[in-house]
């Protein structure tokens, strides 16, 4: 049997005897308040993707969602030339200016949401502007539409 004295001294020598202890890592980094600076600061949100695919022929597929609470121009490029969307809350119209000549592409048809495809024969070396009626309600809109450019 064991005294309690060897039990004290055990349980000391087991239990709490001192252990390793690692300290963190400290980071020389200054602590930055993320409530500081908010006005004046300009900020990019990704709201819509521009995926192009080419050979002799030109598909750019761009898919986003219009921000209905706080409408803004949604602006993207391709090889340089610029695609806007827009919303225009006068009349509740989806608008979208894109270019109807890239490079050596030219615009040819266009199809804008699972609509059928639309033939496009204007100008060169222009921008095309394209309205679709949005539906009506306070949310957040998902888009999409088709170019189809021809070499």
């Amino acid at each position: 049997m064991e005294r309690p004295d060897d039990f004290d001294s055990i349980f000391f020598n087991e239990v709490m005897k001192p252990q390793k202890i690692i300290a963190m890592k400290k980071h020389d980094q200054p602590e930055v308040d993320p409530w500081s600076d908010l006005y004046d600061v300009n900020s990019t949100t990704e709201m819509f993707n521009i995926t192009v695919e080419f050979g002799l022929d030109m598909t750019v597929f761009v898919e986003g969602t219009i921000e209905r609470c706080n409408p803004a121009d949604y602006k993207g490029q391709v090889f340089g030339e610029h695609i806007v969307i827009t919303e225009n809350n006068n009349n509740n119209k989806l608008m979208i200016m894109v270019p109807t000549t890239i490079a050596n592409w030219m615009l040819r048809e266009y199809q804008i949401m699972g609509e059928e495809i639309q033939k496009f024969d204007e100008e060169i070396n222009k921008i095309a502007l394209i309205e679709r009626d949005l539906p009506e309600g306070p949310e957040n809109i998902p888009f999409s539409f088709c170019l189809f450019y021809k070499f």
